[in-house]
């Protein structure tokens, strides 16, 4: 191995605080640094570390709303129905669904849903820790970031697939005009995950039709070809699924459309304040806008960026959706980090080195978000919905429940179909549909119908007093709040009450606080 290469690994081994120097020292230390077992094995560490953490984090993890409904309709929908009707009151795409179609049709235990989605986030690492040109700081604590590592690994959502797929367009992206075909197929994958993921690859694609203006007179007969059916396989694509998600005239729920400015600067505010260690992260930022700019690079990161902010804005946001600005930040330096072109002008010394800080300054703030997210799952549930499951499943009452809320859902694929008195008429899908059509009755309804059992499901941002109906008693809590950054950004929890053995209409013991959720 030549000297270049040699100082090529020393660089990549000491991560930024080698970033762009020259290496000098003797050979002998150079064969010793080279050859040492910790830098020729490490990723294997890191990665083996990260799978350790899935599988602890996804023992402690009781999932959720989400989680549950992504698993039903894979079991309880044909994947015609999926496509042709529910996707669009889902609002996303169906490639998640339909990785989860098999194992919930065979009857797998529902927790499949965890090692799919553990398997995702470690796709996403693998990728980052051999392919990716970013120093050895940066592959060591993304695996362990917030996101990384727990909102997109170990709570199995469709977003855990966003990191491999966009990683993979930006190894592909260098190589997008001679070899189309790797680049497209990783853009309409993504397209395919979250309506986030075809933000992203539209945005992507977009760019490389402004490069193939410029490149074309280059190309000969065969590559032109050969893009042409690439970009046609992407356009249908793209035509298919917004057939597919356009929203129907009965879709509740998703968000409401707000165009005021007002929301606009609320929204801008959640997320500067939500930033890890903020004023850091925004200067992280800034200083990693100008290098991408000398780079010619900033469009790769500005346009996607653009369009997940005005979908945060005038549709929906939650703060894991943030997440996505992160991914595709890092998918920006990569492939501006292996961008061919000279830059606009000459690179100050210090400037790469101080993005690769500030990747690190972000990543380590995420890290910290990991640690606190692991010690609040290891002593509070992140939702009730297993433990009242189990509850129902111990006491034999399925059948005999009556529901309130929608998230009660979250039970159901724990068993076999509807349990539910209530719900569809006790039978029929067991997903929630998104529609006017709604499968729940009234509150009042069911509480007219007197049932002897009855499940509140309780969703709120703050602390709440839940109230049991007049001629009911509470029988158990089954408390559960979703994590933010290791602290609580909502409650999931479920109360189950019984039915007074007096007259339900008499005076009995209701009205009265039941619990405190």
């Amino acid at each position: 191995m030549g000297r270049p290469a040699i100082a090529a690994r020393a660089r990549q081994a000491w991560g930024i605080a080698g970033a762009g120097t020259s290496v000098t020292s003797p050979p002998r230390s150079r064969s010793l640094l080279r050859d040492h077992p910790v830098l020729r094995r490490w990723p294997f560490a890191v990665f083996a570390a990260q799978a350790v953490a899935l599988v602890v984090l996804g023992i402690l993890h009781q999932p959720w709303f989400d989680e549950a409904q992504a698993w039903l309709l894979a079991r309880d929908s044909s994947p015609w129905d999926l496509f042709a009707h529910h996707l669009r009151h889902e609002g996303s795409p169906g490639l998640w669904h339909l990785m989860l179609m098999g194992p919930a049709k065979l009857g797998m235990p529902y927790r499949t849903i965890s090692v799919i989605s553990g398997l995702g986030a470690l796709a996403g690492t693998a990728l980052l820790l051999w392919k990716s040109p970013f120093p050895l700081l940066v592959r060591v604590l993304y695996p362990f970031s917030y996101f990384a590592l727990y909102q997109y690994g170990v709570i199995a959502r469709s977003y855990a697939l966003v990191a491999p797929l966009l990683f993979w367009a930006a190894i592909a992206h260098r190589d997008r005009l001679r070899r189309p075909g790797w680049f497209t197929v990783a853009l309409i994958l993504l397209a395919n995950v979250a309506l986030h993921g075809f933000i992203v690859a539209i945005a992507w694609e977009a760019l490389l039709l402004a490069s193939l203006r410029g490149a074309w007179p280059q190309l000969d007969a065969l590559e032109r070809r050969r893009q042409k059916i690439w970009i046609a396989a992407f356009a249908a694509n793209a035509v298919v699924e917004i057939a597919e998600l356009w929203p129907p005239a009965d879709l509740i729920g998703g968000g409401q459309w707000d165009l005021s400015p007002h929301h606009a600067i609320t929204m801008a505010w959640g997320l500067v304040t939500n930033l890890p260690v903020a004023p850091l992260s925004i200067l992280a930022v800034a200083v990693t806008l100008y290098w991408l700019w000398l780079r010619r690079s900033l469009l790769i990161y500005l346009l996607p960026t653009l369009g997940l902010l005005v979908l945060f804005d005038i549709r929906y946001f939650s703060p894991w959706h943030s997440g996505m600005l992160l991914l595709v930040f890092l998918a920006a330096v990569w492939v501006a980090r292996e961008q061919a072109r000279p830059p606009r002008r000459s690179i100050p010394a210090g400037l790469t080195p101080a993005v690769s800080a500030a990747m690190v300054v972000v990543l380590a703030g995420l890290c910290g978000w990991s640690a606190a997210a692991m010690a609040r799952d290891a002593d509070e549930p992140y939702s009730g919905a297993p433990a009242a499951a189990a509850f129902i499943q111990q006491h034999a009452l399925q059948g005999q429940v009556a529901v309130v809320g929608k998230w009660a859902i979250g039970l159901l694929p724990y068993f076999s179909g509807v349990i539910f008195t209530d719900y569809n008429d006790g039978h029929g899908p067991a997903f929630y549909p998104w529609s006017t059509h709604e499968p729940i009755p009234s509150t009042g309804s069911v509480l007219a119908d007197s049932p002897h059992w009855l499940l509140l499901s309780v969703k709120s941002q703050s602390r709440m007093a839940v109230r049991c109906p007049v001629g009911y008693h509470r029988v158990a809590v089954f408390p559960g709040a979703l994590d933010w950054a290791g602290g609580t950004w909502e409650s999931e929890a479920f109360v189950l009450l019984e039915r007074d053995n007096q007259d339900p209409l008499g005076p009995g013991r209701g009205d009265t606080v039941c619990a405190v959720i």
